[in-house]
């Protein structure tokens, strides 16, 4: 179930942000400013940095992380930057 939800915001949410979320999710890359405030849960900034195509994308963005991805890497800024700080997925090996 979770694995149809996550394909079914990922055929919508563009490829690029995809492949920046997985890198981050698994390396604790940092990411840009627009889905550091995403996951940092600060959506007026995110709404702020969204280029045209991502301003409406924001509600599936919401819905994709909230849903599909670790806990412990989106909620604030401290939350996101201490994901960075470990690594990811991969730095908790």
């Amino acid at each position: 179930m979770k694995q149809e939800l996550r394909k079914k915001y990922e055929d919508i949410l563009p490829d690029e942000a995809i492949e920046t979320i997985r890198i981050y999710i698994e390396d604790g890359c940092p990411m840009g400013s627009f889905l550091t405030a995403v996951f940092s849960n600060d959506l007026f900034e995110a709404y702020g940095r969204a280029d045209h195509i991502n301003k409406g994308l924001i509600y599936t963005y919401c819905k994709y992380v909230c849903n599909c991805l670790p806990m412990d890497c989106w909620g604030s800024s401290k939350i996101v930057e201490k994901w960075i700080s470990i690594g990811g997925l991969n730095g908790n090996k």
